[in-house]
């Protein structure tokens, strides 16, 4: 299978997995931003079937500007604590989708020739590097009240 159609292939099942989620987790704040991602996906997609017919289109602005967008819609973060252990496995598995998207498209960049393709390319990877630390701060967030112990009188203590 040629690279580009596993990329074609990742971001498809990105967007179907989270619209999937997003119907899983209706009426919360996270339905919010698994539509985004979906969307996103879906944007992908048409960048690299576009770059596929050899086209390659501009693109411009801030990737991470999109992860910080989606936190801001989360507002009050609350989690039911018997929906905990669900909700990891899904920022888990959504981790997995974008890592691998990260390490096809730093390869296809690699291998590109052209100024065009390899700004799309990088464009992408950065795309999906944001949203892989979107789930990544929402594991986090999730884990940190039941694995971060520690004395307030010793020791230092990671901002968050």
């Amino acid at each position: 299978m040629r690279l580009m159609d596993q990329a074609i292939q990742l971001e498809i099942d990105g967007d179907q997995y989270y619209h999937q989620q997003a119907k899983l987790n209706q009426g919360t704040p996270l339905e919010t931003v698994f539509i985004l991602l979906a969307k996103a996906e879906i944007k992908h997609l048409e960048l690299l079937r576009q770059m596929d017919q050899g086209s390659y289109p501009g693109v411009d602005g801030d990737p991470s500007k999109d992860a910080r967008d989606l936190f801001s819609t989360l507002g009050e973060f609350k989690v039911d604590p018997g929906y905990l252990a669900d909700q990891l496995e899904v920022y888990r598995a959504a981790k997995e989708i974008e890592l691998k998207s990260i390490e096809l498209y730093q390869s296809m960049h690699k291998a590109a020739t052209q100024a065009d393709e390899k700004k799309l390319l990088l464009y992408l990877v950065k795309q999906e590097q944001s949203h892989y630390d979107l789930f990544e701060n929402l594991e986090t967030l999730l884990e940190r009240p039941t694995s971060w112990v520690e004395s307030a009188e010793f020791g230092n203590r990671e901002e968050y």
